[in-house]
């Protein structure tokens, strides 16, 4: 099979390497890739995928409420994206377009001559203008979707028939790490790209709160800011107090893990399904989450985790003094947790559904194609 990969994106997010993770499992099935992408550390990642990489324009775009600048950029670089699009697709046979964000949906779209698209939705799309011009897409291009949650699939109800829509969550590479038992639980981290939504602002004023109360835990803040500036990364640490370290990006999730007794996901609600639930899961470590968006998805109260249900600073201090009190439960949550990871969300089991998914929507598609090539022969 051959394969068109492409992403608004090129900076290394969650959609991104799930993207990386989505390639390794196609490469491994002798499926033949291309990428058209941003320039960025993506291009790089993929190299050793992909038999071609074509580089497009793709933003920058305000995150909020557009600009005529905006929509005037859009138009200019829909020309290229779905030009070279088209080109890639011509030159090299391509059987089916893999979309990994709604911006070059549309291109993808335009370009695709009569080959299935898979869209692979990782987080719903908060403007309403936005979603309804990437929901009357998807509606028009018969796309079929991939969506990381049911939470990120009810944005697409509306457009998508429930056929079209596969939940497929994210998967998790093995790090050779069982839980341990711990007598206490004082190191608590928040792992992740530093941004509004993700909650740290949240975080270190709850941290704030609990190291008065008891003053032996310690706090960490590992990520940094990703598609966006520094200003919300500025306001963090100027709120953290001296009991909060934080130690930037890490690629190697597995030493920071290490360092903590307790994960902390602090997101607001559209928060669509973080993937460092799982990579605590997989790495031993109990997890507190604020109950929102995709969260409660991947955490049962009790059980593989604690979810708080009001999202507020104080609400997340007394949730985390509560559950240091608790050694013997955290401990049981990390091996239940341990558990969920190895029967849900390992890595194989995410690309061996994403490539049957493919092949499911290939299967379907390719005799519209054929029929369509026959008649323009």
């Amino acid at each position: 099979m051959r394969v068109l990969l492409t992403d608004q994106f090129s900076e290394l997010g969650g959609a991104q390497r799930g993207l990386l993770e989505a390639a390794e499992g196609f490469a491994a099935r002798d499926w033949e890739l291309h990428a058209v992408i941003p320039e960025g550390p993506l291009v790089e990642g993929l190299r050793r995928f992909c038999s071609s990489i074509s580089i497009i324009p793709c933003g920058p775009y305000q995150s909020f409420r557009k600009t005529a600048r905006d929509v005037l950029r859009f138009a200019v670089q829909f020309q290229k994206q779905s030009a070279t699009m088209s080109d890639v697709i011509r030159r090299n046979s391509v059987d089916v377009l893999y979309v990994n964000g709604p911006r070059v949906l549309p291109a993808a779209a335009w370009a695709r001559s009569g080959r299935p698209i898979i869209f692979h939705s990782h987080s719903i799309v908060t403007q309403p203008r936005a979603a309804q011009f990437a929901g009357l897409v998807l509606r028009w291009s018969g796309t079929h979707v991939l969506a990381s949650s049911k939470f990120v699939s009810s944005w697409l109800a509306p457009f998508v028939p429930p056929d079209h829509i596969d939940v497929i969550y994210n998967g998790i590479r093995d790090l050779a790490r069982t839980p341990q038992a711990r007598g206490r639980h004082t190191r608590i981290g928040v792992l992740g790209r530093i941004a509004p939504e993700k909650g740290q602002l949240t975080f270190v004023r709850a941290a704030r709160i609990a190291a008065d109360a008891d003053p032996s835990l310690q706090f960490v803040i590992a990520g940094a800011p990703v598609f966006a500036g520094k200003d919300y990364l500025n306001q963090v640490q100027n709120e953290a107090g001296p009991h909060v370290r934080f130690t930037g990006w890490t690629d190697n999730i597995g030493e920071f893990f290490d360092q903590i007794d307790l994960l902390v996901v602090p997101s607001e609600g559209v928060d669509a399904n973080p993937r460092v639930i799982p990579e605590a899961y997989a790495a031993g470590i109990p997890v507190l989450a604020f109950d929102s968006g995709g969260v409660s998805e991947l955490i049962d109260h009790n059980q593989t985790g604690l979810l708080v249900q009001e999202r507020s600073s104080r609400s997340l201090a007394a949730a985390m003094l509560e559950a240091v009190r608790h050694p013997v439960a955290l401990n049981r949550m990390a091996l239940h947790g341990h558990q969920r990871w190895r029967e849900r969300y390992t890595l194989p089991r995410f690309q061996s559904e994403v490539c049957e998914a493919l092949e499911r929507v290939v299967a379907v598609r390719a005799p519209i194609h054929k029929a369509r090539v026959s008649a323009n022969a």
